[in-house]
């Protein structure tokens, strides 16, 4: 019987996690998204808990960094408007896109899940201001198709290509 070593999630990870709120931006909803990621344990803020939606985004964007919040958005403009892009850096914001706003609740849900030890490992390892993405597409997850037989080659698959988006310099990480 073959015992794999496990790797444990650091404890300082777990910590991260469960002491570092997601904020959610308005575009994201108010109950099926955060009521997933609160059922995987996650804690989150809601935009419409905290703020009007008709806030502006270097208001709410100073008062998440201040309070250590991560900005979870699909809202590009954040990164490309020049007073939003100031607020980030003066404020040390760490905000992570969503690739696309237009995908269903569950997707999102499952994305971030999967992918939450990643998110905690950037949110520990990188000092705001920050912006990374974050991406629904699983190719990267199911990988190295082996055939069992050493003897015959294992069909060629690659990975699933990644979406071809303009790399911001500001970026620190892009998430795929």
């Amino acid at each position: 019987m073959s015992l794999k070593k496990r790797s444990p999630i650091s404890p300082l990870l777990k910590l991260l996690e469960q002491s570092t709120p997601l904020f959610l931006d308005h575009n994201l909803g108010n109950q099926q998204l955060p009521g997933l990621l609160r059922t995987a344990s996650l804690k989150v803020e809601c935009h419409l808990t905290h703020f009007g939606k008709e806030e502006l985004d270097d208001v709410w964007i100073k008062q998440c960094a201040l309070n250590g919040w991560v900005i979870i958005t699909c809202d590009r403009n954040i990164e490309n408007d020049p007073v939003n892009r100031q607020a980030v850096i003066d404020s040390g914001a760490r905000i992570f896109f969503l690739d696309e706003g237009g995908s269903r609740a569950i997707f999102w849900a499952a994305a971030m899940i999967v992918s939450k030890t990643r998110i905690y490992e950037i949110i520990r390892d990188t000092k705001g201001p920050f912006f990374a993405n974050i991406s629904k597409e699983t190719g990267f997850l199911v990988r190295d198709v082996r055939h069992p037989d050493n003897s015959a080659p294992a069909p060629a698959i690659s990975p699933t290509p990644k979406p071809n988006h303009s790399p911001s310099p500001f970026a620190a990480f892009v998430m795929h």
